[in-house]
């Protein structure tokens, strides 16, 4: 007579992983006889990319020695994923599958066939290459890559924007070794509007992606690595120009601003050469972005009447369909509380009229409520412009951006635009506090900031 005995615990893992590879095996193969590629290659593309993030996660928490980073990580990239199908579902549900991302879907499906042949002559359908005539092309080559699936293009997409979330977590812990490294994990990979927005075919996953490469690049210029962060950052730029120029402007601009505001390290007989020089070169790419920005907002010149002319017409244009509500633009001193809280954080839960506008209002005043928790934060970067140069530079890519959309009169526009601020501005909630004292980073023996635990701070 035999005795059964329990399996132990060696034996239970390989039968599980072995059922669910069954499973999984087993779901494609029905999906891909009762539903159509555009569906079931999700199934595969879903994972595939997943288990490709998780390995590149793994290896970079592994050269930074932080477990909880890697464990955070893999639950954002899954997160990221699912906005991406929780994005296409609501596209398909509520808007009938009327979107930027199904124009990019229809262009990319007549290419894709042709770019896999590498025949990249045929016409875009656009004058340029640039805008929405680059997604389009953008859209073709994964399309030639992955097949024409609409639900496997959302996932692509989201993956790339991720990543731009995961370089600017890189860059805040290198360029602010004293500040609230874990906080700012959390805000940059967790927060929704980064986690939904930019995980559509379209625009927003490519600015975020590459927002984040700048980010990264200027950590490294501030570092004492400016080689290899002049690369990545001018790779950034020139990345972001090729869809939204007045956003390069912004980034080279805040940029710049860092640089002048930035206290050197040691004082030669050739600094005072090398920080003019500095400032004849940052005029002349301001200029040539200037330049840029001004043909895709269709300026006829660089001059103020003929851009704020070109942005009060792109400003009326948002004016039409739902969402609607008056802007209060920055003309004076005291549009500027409400411009920076309509761009922020609006809606309000009280100005939601759907259930997209509520979710917004949700994280709108989330985000409100961390402001108010670490304004001494904000504070603190602002009063040591001179110390904290990355930060700056997000301080001034923030102030610049309101300044740009402080004028849309579509919560939907705006909420969907403010994912590519949120990387900068959640920064400024995890530097030193204005309350606190410097203490000294014994890796560069510079004074950094040292922030003190308290029961509402997440570190």
């Amino acid at each position: 007579m035999s005795v059964e005995t329990p399996l132990s615990r060696v034996e239970l893992v390989p039968m599980l992983g072995v059922g669910a590879v069954t499973g999984y095996v087993t779901t494609v193969f029905w999906l891909s006889d009762h539903t159509s590629y555009d569906v079931w290659s999700a199934t595969i593309i879903g994972p595939v990319l997943l288990a490709a993030g998780v390995l590149v996660l793994w290896r970079s928490a592994q050269r930074l020695g932080d477990p909880w980073l890697f464990q955070v990580a893999v639950a954002a990239l899954v997160l990221k994923l699912l906005g991406a199908i929780t994005r296409y579902a609501v596209v398909q549900t509520v808007y009938n599958g009327h979107s930027d991302a199904a124009q990019y879907h229809r262009e990319g499906l007549a290419l894709a066939d042709a770019y896999r042949h590498l025949q990249f002559s045929v016409p875009l359908g656009r004058d340029t290459l640039t805008g929405t005539g680059f997604v389009m092309a953008l859209t073709a080559v994964v399309y030639a890559i992955t097949g024409p699936t609409l639900v496997g293009g959302y996932l692509v997409f989201a993956f790339m924007s991720f990543w731009g979330m995961w370089l600017a977590t890189l860059a805040f812990r290198a360029a602010v070794p004293g500040g609230a490294g874990r906080r700012y994990t959390l805000l940059a990979l967790l927060l929704p509007t980064l986690l939904y927005w930019p995980s559509a075919v379209g625009k927003d996953a490519w600015m975020v992606l590459w927002i984040g490469v700048c980010l990264f690049g200027a950590a490294h210029v501030f570092t004492g690595r400016p080689v290899r962060g002049l690369f990545y950052l001018a790779l950034g730029l020139a990345a972001t120009a090729t869809v939204r120029p007045h956003i390069t402007v912004m980034l080279f601009a805040a940029f710049a601003a860092a640089v002048m505001l930035r206290a050197p390290h040691r004082q030669t007989s050739l600094t005072p050469v090398l920080r003019v020089a500095g400032m004849v070169l940052l005029a002349v790419g301001t200029i040539v972005l200037l330049r840029r920005a001004a043909d895709y907002i269709g300026a006829d010149s660089v001059s103020a009447d003929a851009v704020v002319g070109a942005v009060g017409e792109a400003n009326v244009q948002t004016e039409d369909g739902g969402s609607l509500f008056t802007p209060v633009p920055l003309t004076s001193p005291l549009g500027v509380p409400a411009a920076f809280a309509t761009v922020l954080f609006r809606p309000f839960p009280f100005e939601a009229h759907n259930a997209q506008a509520v979710l917004a209002s949700l994280e709108g005043v989330l985000v409100l409520w961390l402001t108010w928790c670490y304004r001494w934060s904000i504070a603190g970067a602002v009063v040591r412009l001179r110390q904290q140069p990355w930060v700056t530079m997000c301080l001034a890519y923030v102030v610049l951006f309101v300044v740009a959309f402080s004028g849309f009169a579509n919560f939907g526009i705006i909420s969907r635009q403010r994912c590519q601020v949120y990387l900068a501005f959640v920064a400024l909630l995890c530097v030193q506090s204005l309350r606190d004292r410097p203490t000294q980073d014994p890796r560069t023996s510079r004074t950094v900031p040292r922030l003190t635990r308290t029961r509402s701070a997440v570190r």
